[in-house]
């Protein structure tokens, strides 16, 4: 039984080492491109019932310093059943932002699902050599789309993954959220650049216009309710190679809301998990599998623990080592999004984790 447990334990810090690497080499901040240089970029954005938070959205766009004439915003609604669109177009009627609006009634869903469907009647219409994707509940600063243009530069880059917090208040599920969240963004990101690409979100996307039309866009995976952001990525990765990175520049940052309530919460991660079966990167099953094993054996290493059947210099050394690299991982992370990793918070997620 101690092999076992030591064994899965000793996986688990290699994983850990090996994401402290990745992340280290995930610095493709891009270089500066003259205004002349500049690409057109769309940003396309499908919403649905986000009547609180589009006006947000559409202010911290309005207030880029990318050049305004090289930017436009198209915004597709996916079946609103509130004043989304009227807010919108309100906005764009008082705006220096080029915005076009367009429905998802009107085109149909074209075989596609919702958000695909949404997000495809806003690629027809784009003008842009780049796509920009985000959401209706996010935000960013003023750099975001100059952040994200900048590794365009490089013209082998046809896909950019940009990092995405959860904005934390005052109560300890969202700082508990937060905390997952990051964890997730800086894996992602440090498994892009070890060029195995697993994990990305489609809050902060850029990509070529060019590539997503050759690789056939969401063809093969049309029908899936999510996986908008991590299939065109996987199929980026085939196409072409390194031409998948991750946009490690705070200026880059979106950041979106963290959920309200426990059943959101789990509803969320139920929607997010259930594509991992689809991937068509090989082996990407092993990890989940994996991650799965090794937290039932957390569990199971405290059981025994408790019960006596395991000594507990030894569960507490297991334990310690495993929370150590946790620590020194996320705090690499939150350092780079200039959040804080608080002790008490990060010690109880330590404990509920395993479990959740």
């Amino acid at each position: 039984m101690l092999v076992y447990f030591v064994t899965v334990f000793s996986l688990y810090y290699l994983f850990c080492l090996l994401l402290l690497y990745g992340w280290r080499r995930a610095s493709s901040a891009g270089t500066a491109i003259a205004h002349a240089d500049l690409p057109m970029v769309s940003v396309v954005i499908s919403v649905r019932n986000e009547a609180d938070n589009i006006a947000r959205l559409l202010r911290a766009l309005e207030a880029q310093d990318f050049p305004k004439d090289r930017f436009e915003v198209i915004v597709v609604d996916d079946h609103s059943g509130d004043n989304t669109m009227e807010i919108v177009q309100e906005f764009a009627a008082e705006t220096v932002l080029r915005i076009t609006t367009d429905s998802l009634s009107d085109v149909g869903k074209v075989g596609h699902a919702f958000k695909k469907a949404a997000l495809l009647a806003g690629i027809a219409k784009a003008n842009g050599e780049l796509l920009a994707m985000t959401d209706g509940d996010c935000w960013m600063g003023e750099g975001w789309l100059r952040s994200m243009v900048r590794v365009f530069a490089n013209p082998t880059t046809m896909f950019a993954a940009g990092p995405v917090t959860l904005a934390e208040n005052r109560s300890l599920f969202s700082k508990i959220q937060s905390l997952e969240f990051s964890s997730l963004i800086g894996s992602g990101a440090a498994m892009i650049r070890l060029g195995y690409p697993l994990m990305c979100n489609g809050a902060n996307l850029t990509f070529r216009k060019s590539a997503f039309e050759e690789v056939g866009g969401y063809d093969g995976f049309q029908h899936h309710p999510s996986g908008d952001d991590v299939f065109l990525m996987q199929k980026m990765h085939f196409q072409y190679g390194g031409g998948v990175v991750f946009v490690n520049d705070a200026a880059a940052m979106v950041h979106t809301d963290a959920v309200k309530s426990v059943a959101q919460l789990v509803s969320q991660r139920r929607r997010w998990a259930s594509k991992w079966r689809l991937y068509p990167l090989k082996g990407s099953w092993i990890l989940p599998v994996f991650l799965f094993i090794h937290y039932l054996g957390v569990i199971l290493l405290l059981l025994l623990g408790i019960a006596g059947s395991i000594a507990i210099p030894t569960v507490a050394l297991l334990l310690v080592g495993k929370a150590v690299l946790d620590f020194v991982l996320l705090w690499k992370v939150r350092s780079f999004f200039h959040l804080p990793v608080r002790i008490g918070v990060f010690l109880l997620a330590e404990l509920v984790y395993p479990f959740y």
